[in-house]
């Protein structure tokens, strides 16, 4: 790797169990903390269990450089054998970009954006090692966070470049550890089905700038607008939510600007207990993060269709209702909000799929698994 070489801080695994496994990662200077808050807060969980023992560091063999961003690169190597795999986590809203080197370097591949059609146009040597990450949410832990976030101002803070002045690189890495930093800790989102819930509808989004997200962001925010205003006209005091007020939201979306709580732990706090959670595609077809927030606070979802594949797949009918129209989405809202049976039976699958798949500790086993079968069980 070239540029900073920092500090290793290793995490230490609990007395209370030899750990199996050896979990290095190699964290950039331009790392996306916050993108990676959660899979680093199972990680940090199961080290605390003592099932493993975690590294950081800014350094790795193998590659010219560490991309940062929403890529997570790691070496796992099993005490007992020796055995050495190489593992990629792909956080990116993208389905169809992919780290060329990253996918040459390592044995699995894991991508929380996986599209079949794109993982067809890779090479045969690359797209059998690519499969589905799962959904992916910001949380942290006060274990990541104390033993994480120095090393990772170390990296954000020291490293240097040569194509950026100094004064704008530390101002976007402190920006970027700010926002980890206000990240909620994983347990305050989570709220049982037997925890009671208020008979409202929740849906609060974000609305994108098309000159900084793209040409997709016209047409979504088209689509949430339509649905937001829908959902105040038809369920009236029944529905909370709108529009979250950034600048661009409040000149062109005024209208529709949400009156609920927007400080991130303050909207989890409020949100949780609300018995519906309406979710919509994020950019380039994304999974949003509300998504799994729903499943952590047991919310009964009604959902456009989900179009990335998941490795323990969300069945519509099941786990949540699926809509095709704003009609069909209201219509969803109201059955759920007058059948009381239907409404505990969804939230009651939503909790399961999240205790079993989403919650932190239980996804990153079920990634080492795959990368290491025989050294974590």
């Amino acid at each position: 790797m070239t540029g900073d070489r920092g500090q290793d801080m290793e995490i230490p695994a609990s007395q209370a169990g030899k750990p199996s496994l050896d979990v290095i990662f190699h964290f950039s200077p331009d790392q996306d903390l916050y993108t990676a808050s959660c899979i680093l807060t199972g990680l940090c969980e199961l080290s605390a269990a003592g099932r493993l023992r975690m590294t950081v560091t800014p350094r790795v063999e193998g590659l010219s450089r560490l991309p940062g961003g929403g890529f997570c690169p790691f070496t796992l190597r099993s005490p007992e054998t020796d055995g050495i795999s190489r593992l990629v986590l792909d956080l990116s809203d993208h389905s169809d970009l992919f780290s060329g080197e990253l996918l040459e370097w390592c044995d699995l591949y894991l991508k929380r954006s996986y599209y079949r059609p794109d993982i067809a146009k890779l090479a045969p040597a690359s797209r059998g090692k690519v499969r589905p990450f799962g959904l992916n949410y910001a949380c942290r832990s006060r274990d990541m966070t104390v033993r994480t976030l120095g090393v990772a101002a170390r990296a954000l803070l020291g490293a240097g470049s040569a194509n950026r002045g100094r004064r704008e690189l530390l101002a976007t890495r402190l920006r970027a550890i700010y926002q980890f930093w206000c990240t909620p800790p994983c347990r305050s989102f989570e709220h049982s089905p037997d925890a009671g819930k208020r008979p409202l509808v929740v849906y609060q989004t974000r609305m994108w700038d098309p000159a900084q997200a793209g040409p997709d962001a016209e047409e979504l925010n088209r689509q949430r607008a339509e649905l937001v205003r829908a959902l105040r006209k038809t369920l009236g005091d029944r529905f909370v939510g709108g529009v979250i007020p950034t600048p661009f939201a409040r000149a062109q979306f005024g209208d529709i600007v949400t009156r609920s709580p927007v400080r991130f732990s303050n909207y989890i706090a409020f949100s949780k207990e609300i018995l519906i959670g309406v979710n919509t595609r994020g950019l380039y077809q994304s999974a949003p993060f509300k998504l799994p927030e729903y499943l952590a606070s047991a919310k009964c979802v009604v959902s456009d269709s989900i179009r990335n594949e998941l490795p323990q797949p969300l069945k519509p009918g099941s786990h949540y209702l699926q809509f095709g129209s704003v009609d069909e989405c209201l219509a969803h809202c109201e059955r759920l909000l007058s059948d009381a049976d239907l409404a505990n039976g969804l939230s009651r699958q939503a909790w399961a799929y999240y205790t079993r798949h989403v919650r932190p500790s239980e996804h990153a086993a079920s990634c080492l698994r795959q990368a290491c079968p025989a050294a974590f069980e």
